[in-house]
């Protein structure tokens, strides 16, 4: 059981510093074009509204696309150390 909490205690620690970097740039990047959006909505033409939603779409979909890749590590982990 103790090796079972050290491997398990490693493995959350590494998916930590691992995702941190990982998951900043899209949500850094989402925060930035909702703000972008927000604060000069009525100086923006139509091309480049559509321009920023196209950016942020893309960084949700970034984001989303880590978030399950992480889900289906940690179940493989899961799985792996439950036996």
């Amino acid at each position: 059981m103790r090796e079972f909490l050290k491997i398990k205690a490693r493995s959350l620690s590494q998916f930590a510093g691992f995702n941190l970097n990982l998951i900043s740039k899209p949500v850094a990047n989402i925060l930035g074009l909702t703000e972008a959006i927000r604060l000069h909505t009525e100086h923006l033409s139509n091309e480049e509204i559509q321009q920023l939603c196209t950016h942020l779409q893309s960084s949700a979909t970034e984001l989303d696309t880590f978030i399950r890749a992480l889900n289906a590590l940690m179940e493989q982990t899961e799985r792996s150390t439950a036996g």
